[in-house]
């Protein structure tokens, strides 16, 4: 029996063995294939610890001398000094040795253009531009927009002529947001003033019209953009006349609507100086109505359901509106008496059934209009 038992215990330590050997081989693999393929590098990046990270991407380099991935190791340290520690002239250095040494790199038009961008807006020590790309990375983070708008404003207020005037200028007039739409429209306008010969000036004018129809006021867009044409590019009028279609359609099925639930109002209104008869003939042609309808739905969801899923919550609004139209309609019409009765009653079904598919269209989605040339 002692034998048995030392036996098993001799089988668990060997085993006990075994399996810490084969734990710190995977360790080991865990620990020594982020380097490899140089994901430790990139996870100390992502983790903040960004001279670390620079670090390893230096012994990356030193140690896979032949591999692919050392032109986008060293793009990556110029990357980190740029972007996360805004210490320019070392992201120039850095840029500048992956294109000396990396020709044939993809990453060389890249790096060229960001040496570009830097020496461009180097003025002032580079501070107007480390604090701009600053507060445009903190609001990618997730940081409050009207803080990171009230650190834009303050740049240009310390800096009012730094180069990048026109650049934050647009971010501004971008992320005021609708919350912000009057400001947004102001530094649009200074856009225009201020950079009337802008390669950009053509989008100003459509922003500034977007900012408009944004918000509903489709007669100013058209307006903004109806003045822009005698002042941008030809080769932008063709879509400066789609936008200024758009905001007239738009403008027109406003009407339509007002048009639309005044009829609806009426009808309704109507019925109160009318004063029908309550029984149930008069309700006899809703009950129909509802049940065809009801039942139409049913098949065809059943058979299209995957591609026609998102106009459930409108047909259940549409299907017993609509079939109050006929119970509606007929009692408008039901002291009339012989032909005008049908004519009347067919007149109103007519014009109250498109009165309230129009209106329960428009209010769930306008952009199926479209499906009407509306």
């Amino acid at each position: 029996m002692k034998r048995i038992l030392m036996m098993l215990f001799s089988a668990g330590i060997l085993a006990a063995a075994a399996s810490g050997a084969r734990a710190e081989n995977v360790t080991a693999a865990k620990t020594a294939l982020p380097r490899k393929t140089c994901a430790y590098c990139r996870q100390l990046m992502k983790e903040g610890k960004y001279r670390e990270s620079i670090k390893s991407y230096r012994d990356f380099i030193r140690a896979e001398r032949v591999k692919y991935q050392i032109d986008d190791a060293q793009y990556e340290i110029a990357v980190i000094y740029d972007s996360k520690l805004f210490e320019y002239d070392n992201a120039l250095a850095e840029y500048g040795k992956l294109i000396r040494e990396f020709p044939s790199s993809a990453r060389r038009t890249i790096a060229a253009e960001r040496i570009r961008y830097i020496k461009k807006h180097s003025g002032g020590n580079y501070a107007p531009l480390r604090r701009f790309e600053k507060l445009k990375a903190e609001l990618f983070a997730g940081a409050d927009r009207d803080t990171a708008v009230a650190k834009a404003e303050s740049v240009l207020e310390d800096y009012p002529g730094t180069s990048l005037k026109e650049e934050v200028l647009l971010w501004l007039a971008d992320n005021c947001g609708e919350s912000g739409m009057e400001k947004s429209v102001s530094y649009y306008r200074r856009l225009i003033e201020e950079f009337p010969d802008s390669p950009q000036s053509a989008m100003y004018y459509t922003g500034l019209a977007g900012v408009f129809y944004s918000a509903g006021q489709y007669a100013r867009a058209a307006a903004e953009l109806e003045s822009s044409l005698e002042k941008i590019p030809e080769s932008r009028h063709a879509e400066v006349r789609k936008m200024i279609s758009r905001a007239k359609r738009n403008i027109r099925r406003r009407y339509m609507l007002w048009v639309s639930l005044a009829v609806i109002i009426l009808s309704v209104a109507g019925l109160f100086f009318v004063k029908p008869v309550l029984d149930m003939d008069a309700f006899m042609p809703g009950i129909i109505s509802f049940c065809t309808c009801a039942l139409s739905a049913a098949l065809v969801f059943a058979l299209r359901y995957q591609s026609l899923r998102k106009l459930v919550p409108l047909v259940l609004v549409l299907v017993p509106l609509f079939s109050a139209v006929p119970v509606i309609s007929g009692m408008l019409v039901q002291k009339t008496g012989g032909v005008k009765r049908y004519v009347a009653g067919a007149a109103a079904v007519i014009l109250l059934a498109l009165a309230v598919s129009y209106s329960v269209i428009y209010y769930f989605n306008a952009h199926l209009l479209i499906v009407f040339r509306l």
